[in-house]
């Protein structure tokens, strides 16, 4: 009995180590946003190289993306087809465990050129290397022959290098 309480005991508190990380780089994260001063479009190129800048203004995309799912303009998108995949497995034992494997059958990623325009300016956006957050996203299960696939796709941008705003 005592055995399992500990066996119960350390894998709760290797799950609140996990979750207390995961807080610790997040706050880091919302702290160096919240530390970020808003500069105008036409400042920034007088910043130095490598310096954190938010932007508000206007998204503008020289020719937008039509999204692949959503056939909707936009500046970035990525979409995803990923097959779920039931199967099974014995255990020692000798009894059959059901499991589930997700895999990406296929995946794409198109951005545009793209500018931020507000009253002062106007600052390119390179979304190279971004880290870029899908603000919409599609998800459509459809029913296939033994499996069910899904289709993801984003459309709107958030980037955290440089600039926060929708497409």
């Amino acid at each position: 009995m005592d055995i399992v309480f500990v066996v119960f005991a350390a894998i709760a508190a290797v799950v609140g180590l996990g979750l207390m990380f995961w807080r610790w780089r997040v706050s880091k994260e919302l702290a160096v946003m919240a530390s970020t001063a808003t500069s105008g479009a036409g400042s920034v190129a007088g910043l130095a190289p490598g310096t954190l800048a938010e932007v508000m203004g206007s998204l503008r995309v020289r020719t937008p993306l039509i999204a692949e799912f959503s056939q909707k303009p936009c500046a970035y998108y990525k979409s995803e087809i990923e097959r779920e995949e039931t199967y099974y497995e014995r255990d020692s034992n000798g009894r059959e465990e059901r499991k589930t494997r997700t895999t990406t059958v296929y995946s794409n990623m198109q951005f545009g050129q793209c500018l931020v325009e507000d009253a002062t300016g106007k600052v390119g956006i390179d979304f190279d290397g971004a880290k870029v957050e899908a603000i919409g996203v599609v998800n459509e299960p459809t029913a296939a022959p033994n499996t069910a696939t899904g289709l993801v796709g984003g459309c709107g941008i958030g980037l955290s290098r440089l600039v926060d705003a929708i497409a």
